[in-house]
């Protein structure tokens, strides 16, 4: 049983708020107490398989970089054995690549830490997450922040959403909205950090498409010959601590038949696994 402490903080603030952090003690806790301790928002859609009758892109045989200045604005055509020669359809802008997201970071350590960046035209909200590990007497402590103004640790969050998912989690107060460029970490939170990573998201508009549309009278029989869902997302990570700009990745998108959601969490929804996050931050 290692023997340490979990602590999970949560919103922008410059100071800690009050009833936080979150603890949970290692050498006390079992598998259903860090189930509970950072159990967060998570979906699971049943998107589309490798499989007969389904499309990926990008896939597992077609992960080629994406040239800086690529577009995806235009009429496209899919063609293939057993493909519908009717699988036509237009992609406009607000389903292009999206932008890098360009996190810059101010202050630190015993201070608060600001981060801010650029507005992205297609961005519907945005989500902020940084993890740290430290090691002292043999005690290691693991911390954990998100810019959710409610208790959500974003494990199941940094990944596609679906539009309907984007704007509930802003009513509520977990996204940050897109109007929104800042957000403060609350100092000292990570002051005894041995290195903390910063990662951020932002959610493209989903775009659902099917042939032939479905009929206004919900009384005639629709039996569409296919149907794609694009979804988009910009995303960065970076090491905490450094002032200056953290580069992100060009938007990611996720293209005609591709998976809804892919949770990295495991077995509980909002939940990673603990055991191999503590291996790895702190080396055991």
């Amino acid at each position: 049983q290692p023997k340490g402490r979990l602590l999970f903080y949560w919103g922008c603030s410059d100071t800690v708020r009050p009833g936080q952090p979150r603890v949970l003690d290692f050498a006390k806790a079992g598998a259903e107490d860090y189930g509970k301790f950072m159990m967060g928002r998570a979906v699971r859609d049943t998107g589309a398989k490798a499989e007969p009758g389904h499309a990926i892109w990008p896939n597992e045989q077609h992960r080629q970089s994406v040239p800086k200045d690529a577009s995806l604005v235009g009429q496209h055509a899919l063609s293939g054995e057993g493909l519908p020669a009717s699988l036509r359809f237009a992609i406009g802008s607000q389903q292009d690549f999206m932008p890098k997201l360009d996190l810059s970071t101010q202050g630190g350590g015993a201070n608060a830490t600001g981060v801010n960046w650029q507005e992205l035209p297609t961005a519907r909200a945005y989500f902020l997450t940084a993890m740290s590990g430290s090691e002292s007497a043999g005690e290691s402590e693991m911390v954990i922040w998100s810019s959710s103004e409610v208790p959500e640790p974003g494990w199941g969050l940094m990944d596609y959403a679906s539009n309907a998912n984007v704007d509930k989690w802003v009513k509520e107060k977990v996204l940050l909205p897109a109007s929104q460029t800042q957000c403060a970490i609350p100092a000292g939170i990570f002051a005894k950090a041995q290195g903390a990573m910063l990662r951020g998201i932002a959610y493209g508009q989903e775009l659902n498409l099917a042939h032939p549309h479905r009929p206004s009278d919900k009384r005639i029989a629709w039996e569409p010959e296919w149907a794609a869902r694009i979804r988009v997302k910009s995303v960065a990570m970076a090491t905490l601590g450094e002032e200056g700009q953290m580069r992100g990745r060009r938007g990611d998108k996720q293209p005609p038949g591709s998976d809804e959601e892919k949770s990295k969490s495991g077995g509980v929804p909002g939940l990673p696994d603990v055991g191999k996050a503590l291996k790895g931050l702190f080396g055991r």
